[in-house]
This record gives C-alpha cells, structure tokens and sequence, in this order.
C-alpha cells in the first residue's frame, strides 16, 4: 500500500510547516483521502509526541555527579578489597585454633583438679550367686512334676 504520489520526505516537510502554503493544502488533501499516507502521518505524529514528552522531563542537575562519585567509590573499593579476604581468612582460622586450644587446656584442668577426701574410690566387689531350685523345696509341685 505503498503511495507513489506523496514521498515520506514531503510528508515531514509538511509536519513541520516547512513547504509552501499550496504545497501544504496539496498534501493535506492527499492525506486526509489516501489511508497509507494517513497511517505514515500518524505515526509520524506519535513519533514526534513522544520526543517532545523525552525533551520536556526534567534532569536532575546531580545525576552525573551522583554517578561519578559511585564509579569513584567502586574502583576505590576494589583496590581496597585485594588483600582483605585473606586477612580475614587468617583471622578466622587463628580465633577457631584459640577457641581449641582454650577448649584443650580446660579439659585437661577440669581432669586434673584433686576430687576431695570425702569421695573414696570404690571399686567393684565380684560376687559369686549360687543359684537354687525352688521346686525341691515345694513337695507338691516336685510331686505334680514328677508324676509323669
């Protein structure tokens, strides 16, 4: 649906009032009756709305400021950051080796400390257990069991 009458260039030459006062009138009656032309001139319209809304939003006068001074930062915290992790690896394998050792010595005092007078070491007294049979001594169970 292409029109070979009206080029796009004359149609943005009469979006923004730039050909003659007939040439205008001439355009706008091939649009208002041609419909390709009337989709490219509406499009052409959304087009430029909405670059004209971009041009109208206000800029923060701090942004770029604001954004240099976070690449400053993030560099800096980069060269920073080369050495801490592995000061911070030491320090945790020195604190966990302390806790242990803290941990070592307090067990070996605990299993040190002298246990007072008053507890005596017992020791086990082997017993020896005879056992007996309690159906001689009952005549009347010995007497039902032996019928047999």
């Amino acid at each position: 649906m292409k029109c070979k009458l009206v080029s796009k260039e004359k149609i943005i030459l009469y979006y923004n009032n730039e050909l003659s006062p007939l040439q205008n009138e001439e355009i706008k009656n091939h649009i208002e009756n041609c419909e390709a032309c009337f989709h490219l001139y509406s499009n052409l319209e959304m087009t430029y709305d909405l670059i004209n809304i971009k041009d109208s939003l206000e800029t923060n006068p701090f942004l770029f400021t604001r954004i240099s001074q976070r690449l400053v930062d993030i560099k800096n915290r980069e060269n920073q950051t080369i050495f801490q992790p592995i000061y911070h690896k030491m320090a945790q394998a020195l604190v966990f080796s302390f806790v242990v050792i803290i941990g070592l010595l307090g067990g070996i005092l605990l299993g040190s400390i002298e246990k007072p007078e008053d507890y005596e070491q017992s020791s086990v007294l082997q017993t020896t257990e005879f056992y007996f049979n309690d159906l001689e001594q009952e005549k009347m169970e010995a007497l039902l069991i032996n019928e047999e």
